[in-house]
């Protein structure tokens, strides 16, 4: 169960959260990226400005039936906020049993202030996820 010392950020990230599990890209990016914001998601390249960022979601959130996160705990140094959450993937094509749960820390860069972050960081091993859109893919 996540802590209520840091309420801001936690409202912050769950709203975050709430908008990723839309799957809408338009919608994400404009509400939450900076225009010159930074993504480094897992072992990818880094992207660098919205459009980048934009195109990387439209490319990938069509490959999902669903993202569901269980907030477990935010930590705020200055202008950093770790975000350590349980995501579930459920990809398109697949049943809802089987659903993927994986361990995820999100590193946000965001000024004091701000309701846009500069730099986003996720750490998470996606193969599982990945291993299951390859074998739903390959039973079409």
């Amino acid at each position: 169960m996540i802590g209520t010392d840091n309420g801001e950020a936690i409202s912050w990230v769950q709203s975050f959260q709430q908008e990723f599990e839309k799957l809408q890209a338009e919608e994400l990016v404009t509400k939450f990226f900076s225009p010159s914001a930074q993504l480094r998601s897992c072992n990818d390249k880094e992207l660098v400005g919205r459009d980048s960022i934009l195109q990387n979601y439209k490319n990938t959130f069509p490959l999902m039936k669903s993202i569901r996160h269980k907030l477990n705990r935010v930590d705020v140094c200055g202008d950093v906020i770790y975000a350590q959450s349980m995501v579930t993937y459920v990809v398109v094509g697949d049943s809802d049993a089987n659903a993927i749960e994986l361990p995820s820390l999100a590193v946000f860069e965001r000024p004091t202030g701000q309701e846009q972050l500069t730099s986003l960081e996720l750490f998470m091993d996606l193969s599982p996820a990945i291993q299951r859109l390859a074998t739903v893919i390959s039973k079409k």
